[in-house]
């Protein structure tokens, strides 16, 4: 078995009409007037930026969770080498949560020798729990046990939504170990 048991692009996949409408966006705002330069190899560009991008989510989702949860408020409490104190461990439970996780893709585009902005797309990740616990070592998230949940996900350029809001498969993960894990700020 992997130490990747669900990435980000087995659930959410961007696809290539998403990349295209976002790559005409950028093109018209940052190289007006050169966009038309792109037409006739713009297939080709946007299938390799679909390809980047998707590449780009090969993302451990359960990782991302335990970094997304050494944020939370709640175990603020934990931060330090010597929390919980004497080197032990500390399980904390949490009951229907959602995890907000959004993620920015970046890629360069390069247009007639002229190098743009890059082009960034935004991930709007949410990760939604019944139930997950957070074990917690010297400051930082060790272990996380993920109840049945879900993720759900847009994709959007700038304000501009490229792939509404959408729901993944249900998901049953297992627990997983990180090490040396991730701090509590």
């Amino acid at each position: 078995m992997s130490d990747i048991d669900v990435t980000l692009v087995e659930l959410f996949p961007i696809d290539k009409a998403a990349v295209q409408k976002a790559i005409k966006l950028h093109l018209s705002e940052a190289a007006p007037g050169r966009a038309s330069l792109l037409g006739p190899v713009l297939g080709v560009v946007t299938d390799r930026a679909a390809a980047s991008l998707n590449e780009a989510l090969h993302v451990d989702l359960i990782g991302l969770a335990g970094e997304t949860l050494s944020g939370l408020r709640e175990l603020h409490d934990y931060s330090g080498a010597d929390k919980p104190p004497a080197g032990g461990e500390a399980m904390v439970t949490f009951f229907e949560r959602t995890l907000k996780a959004p993620l920015t893709l970046g890629l360069h585009l390069e247009v007639d020798h002229i190098k743009l902005p890059s082009l960034e797309l935004t991930l709007d990740l949410r990760l939604v729990f019944e139930a997950l616990t957070v074990t917690v070592k010297a400051g930082h998230v060790r272990a996380v046990g993920l109840g049945s949940g879900h993720a759900e996900a847009s994709v959007r350029y700038g304000n501009e939504v490229l792939v509404p809001l959408f729901s993944s498969r249900p998901l049953e993960l297992p627990p997983k170990s990180f090490d040396p894990g991730f701090a509590i700020p």
